[in-house]
């Protein structure tokens, strides 16, 4: 989980790229469903600026930072993400999930954040098995719940949420919410209201638990391992640009997942022996999770 920090007016142009008439009719239903309390509007016009929120996000998960695929199977495979959901509230932890904390993670309700049904700063693109497979309608809070007379800043004072959300200045930077030991997620506070966000957030999406993911962040720490190793023994000064490249690659903000990237480089660099015992246990985790 990577943040992706585009201001409000890039957004706002973006959008407005995609579609001139947008954020106009998006105003609109927004006051109605305001002045009758409820979604009236339940058109999914999102759909039409979900490219501006890819490309913002280099066509990665808002969330796990998987590639957001197009068409499989002649299904769409990426969402626009809703961070507060604009229907129900469902409960969370579900109650066969096998999950239970020691403190609140919110209640339900019948209705949502049905004045945030059309608010480009509630969005994000996000891959189908974190949305509509885990995300769904839920949506976890430490606080109280808030209404439509709140301001994004004040809702997210008086709620606290329980999930991270990385996407423009608003949101949240996961570099100070999460580390990572290998291929492995983990929150970067041991105790208080930072090490319960990432550890529901991690729960909430899986992020320890998804084959695909520990696939596609030991093909991230792999190549960082052996770049860095070309960087450091090669005498040949194009063979070293090259892996300069492609370290710069992996840790930048388009990389398949970036954040993972940057702690491994960083422990390498720090301590090289640990960073070579870390890459030897997710390969033998890996190799072990293959074997069943």
């Amino acid at each position: 989980m990577v943040r992706y920090p585009i201001a409000l007016a890039d957004l706002n142009t973006k959008i407005d790229a995609e579609s001139a008439t947008w954020r106009q009719r998006a105003d609109t239903m927004t006051a109605e469903n305001i002045a009758e309390a409820t979604l009236k509007h339940k058109v999914s016009v999102w759909s039409e600026i979900k490219p501006a929120y890819m490309r913002a996000q280099f066509n990665k998960c808002i969330y796990c930072e998987r590639p957001l695929a197009g068409l499989v199977a002649g299904k769409v495979e990426q969402d626009v993400e809703h961070y507060r959901p604009k229907g129900k509230i469902s409960a969370w932890p579900k109650a066969n999930s096998g999950l239970s904390y020691s403190f609140s993670t919110g209640d339900p309700k019948p209705h949502g954040y049905y004045w945030l049904a059309f608010s480009i700063q509630n969005y994000a693109a996000s891959c189908k098995p974190c949305n509509s497979t885990r995300k769904s309608d839920s949506f976890p809070i430490a606080g109280t719940r808030g209404d439509a007379t709140l301001t994004l800043k004040q809702l997210n004072t008086a709620e606290k949420p329980l999930i991270v959300f990385p996407f423009g200045d608003w949101g949240d930077d996961p570099a100070e919410l999460f580390r990572f030991e290998g291929i492995l997620i983990h929150p970067k506070a041991e105790t208080g209201k930072k090490h319960r966000r990432a550890r529901v957030t991690i729960d909430f999406f899986g992020l320890n638990d998804r084959e695909e993911l520990w696939e596609d962040r030991f093909r991230v720490i792999r190549s960082v391992f052996a770049n860095v190793e070309v960087r450091q023994t090669t005498t040949k000064a194009d063979r070293r640009a090259a892996a300069e490249r492609a370290i710069a690659d992996s840790i930048s903000i388009a990389g398949p997942q970036a954040l993972c990237a940057r702690e491994f480089l960083s422990l390498l660099e720090t301590d090289p022996d640990a960073g070579f015992q870390t890459f030897l246990a997710a390969e033998e985790f890996l190799r072990n999770k293959r074997a069943g």
